[in-house]
């Protein structure tokens, strides 16, 4: 329900969601993006395409994979993963 928002607003729903915690530990949240900036901070990424999981791992080893899907849409969105 973010994909509205403005970045200031994303920023602060981002930092939320890495701060969130359950009793004092943390937790593990499921988000479901299309804005890459959403998920840089995520341990796992699942891609999806028309329902077919085609990639999973971490957000770095995605995006360092030669030809994956994640890093095609890193550099085209020329996102990178660096904060």
């Amino acid at each position: 329900a973010t994909a509205n928002v403005d970045k200031c607003t994303d920023a602060l729903i981002q930092a939320t969601l890495r701060n969130a915690t359950v009793d004092g530990s943390p937790m593990t949240s499921l988000i479901i993006a299309h804005r890459l900036d959403t998920i840089k901070m995520c341990d796992s990424v699942v891609v999806l395409s028309d329902g077919v999981v085609m990639e999973h791992g971490s957000p770095s080893a995605l995006a360092a994979r030669p030809g994956g899907m994640f890093a095609h849409l890193l550099n085209s969105s020329k996102i990178s993963l660096k904060e």
